[in-house]
């Protein structure tokens, strides 16, 4: 998953796409991303052809994607608070 925004356009705001939308559309997809993997690490029809370093790869990879999640919402707050500071 790639935690790197597009850099936003300078300028004002498209009123088309604005770009509060498209920072919450980013971060939504981040934690789309990031259910979706959790998801795969329930096992739903048999244990039986699990290692249990499976799980504990699972679990890192998870802690990564999460990690990735929190650089995205630092990155879109950071963006947020920079537009009001800019705009006031």
């Amino acid at each position: 998953m790639s935690t790197q925004l597009p850099p936003l356009p300078p300028g004002p705001a498209d009123t088309t796409h604005p770009r509060r939308a498209l920072a919450r559309l980013a971060l939504s997809h981040a934690y789309y991303e990031a259910a979706d993997f959790a998801a795969g690490g329930v096992p739903t029809i048999s244990d039986e052809y699990g290692d249990p370093w499976d799980y504990v790869d699972h679990a890192a990879r998870l802690l990564a994607i999460a990690q990735d999640v929190l650089a995205c919402v630092a990155g879109v707050a950071g963006w947020i608070n920079s537009t009001r500071f800019a705009a006031s």
